[in-house]
């Protein structure tokens, strides 16, 4: 090469250099944040006013969005909706009139899962529903026992999973089990439990009563039992998620242990999960979070609660470490003298079709949530014409059913398809 070139071929190649070192700064500085667990998330720094944000919208975790008009039960309406479980077939719900039913996907009534009353197969009120999936079987929570008579999907009852001493909160089938976390203040009695799971021939699978069995039965806990509780968020067909409210901890659990996933870090501890092993007592009564809910995507988790009885919602962006919270204004309910503020409140805002802002009643993976509305909510609100919204033709869509809806309709089920990790 003659001199001559080579200094017409250096102005390119430092080019090259430059444009390289660029994209290799672009690179590492979307791949600076690395999420690793246990991860604490500073919500202490959200409460003092550091770190706020408009939370999410479903046009940014939202792949689509489903809405299902469920038909009437021989030719009846439905009442109260206590829990709706969905999958890839079909829709299982209770109510306070009718039990526990199934709908395919599209709403169409199929069978009631075994009936009201007190013989064998019956139960007084469904709580709960659980779908075995590829059994095709269904566990019913009932009331007042707590146990958990088994249909088919015809609705013949097949046999009854007694119940276990302590309450039943969420409940899930996963990895062979019917795994549930005890409601009922598990610090506070001998045979409360933090999280169960069984077989549907009552064989134990996993038990764990507390991180804190020297608290068991004592004053203090007895005092504090209403904090207390456990909550199941499923994730993947491989891990569920377990909320222990008395550490702030949510735990990742396999089916054979459990490790802590995310510290609330709500600025009792320092952030430290050994502090929460050891100081669990002063952590609730100063810190009186009450009511966590949560649920997690590939891309967000989501925590809703109440700190000092004031309605939060926090979010965690999974790419960027980044953890926001807004302050939701405090709403009381209806009828009640305990002076406990809703924490039902905080939403999502549906800027995908215009419609009801969302927050998943159930939560069915990071891929999947639930929630449900009654005829007459969805026509009261604004029109989704009038809305802002990503989607145009599912708009449309929406603003055609909310408009032939009448008083005579049951509730329509909304299915919200989250966007996987970005």
């Amino acid at each position: 090469m003659t001199k001559q070139c080579f200094y017409c071929y250096k102005p390119m190649c430092l080019l090259v250099l430059i444009l390289l070192f660029s994209c290799s700064n672009v690179s590492n500085s979307k791949n600076e944040f690395s999420l690793s667990f246990p991860y604490t998330l500073s919500i202490k720094k959200v409460l003092n006013g550091s770190s706020p944000g408009l939370p999410p919208s479903l046009s940014q975790i939202a792949d689509s969005i489903e809405y299902v008009k469920l038909g009437l039960v021989g030719g009846k309406l439905l009442g109260r909706i206590s829990n709706v479980k969905v999958t890839q077939s079909h829709i299982f719900l209770t109510t306070v009139n009718e039990g526990a039913l199934m709908f395919n996907r599209s709403g169409e009534f199929i069978t009631r899962l075994g009936k009201l009353g007190k013989g064998p197969g019956e139960y007084s009120q469904a709580l709960g529903v659980v779908p075995v999936e590829g059994k095709g079987l269904v566990a019913v929570k009932a009331y007042p026992l707590g146990d958990f008579p088994i249909y088919d999907y015809d609705g013949e009852f097949v046999h009854r999973l007694g119940r276990h001493d302590g309450g039943s909160n969420t409940t899930t089938y996963f990895k062979g089990g019917l795994l549930s976390g005890d409601d009922l203040g598990f610090f506070s009695r001998k045979t409360g439990y933090m999280l169960l799971s069984r077989t549907l021939d009552d064989d134990t699978l996993f038990f764990r009563q507390s991180h804190h069995d020297d608290f068991l039965n004592t004053n203090s806990w007895k005092k504090l039992q209403h904090y207390i509780g456990t909550w199941i968020s499923p994730y993947n067909v491989d891990t569920v998620l377990v909320y222990e409210n008395a550490v702030d901890t949510i735990f990742s659990f396999n089916g054979k242990e459990l490790a802590p996933r995310y510290i609330l870090d709500i600025g009792k501890y320092n952030g430290k999960y050994t502090d929460r092993l050891t100081l669990p007592t002063k952590a609730v009564a100063e810190a009186s979070t009450q009511y966590i809910f949560f649920f997690e995507t590939q891309a967000h988790l989501f925590v809703q609660m109440l700190v000092r009885n004031k309605p939060w919602l926090v979010w965690l962006d999974k790419q960027t470490g980044l953890t926001q919270g807004k302050q939701y204004p405090v709403e009381f309910w209806p009828e009640t003298t305990l002076g406990i503020a809703r924490s039902d409140k905080t939403f999502l805002p549906n800027d995908y079709d215009g419609g009801p802002d969302f927050w998943p009643r159930t939560t069915m993976s990071s891929r999947l949530g639930v929630s449900w509305f009654y005829a007459y909510e969805l026509m009261d609100m604004e029109s989704p014409s009038t809305r802002v919204a990503s989607n145009k033709v599912a708009q449309s869509r929406l603003d055609s059913m909310v408009e032939n809806l009448t008083m005579e309709d049951n509730p329509v089920i909304m299915i919200v398809h989250y966007k996987g990790r970005q």
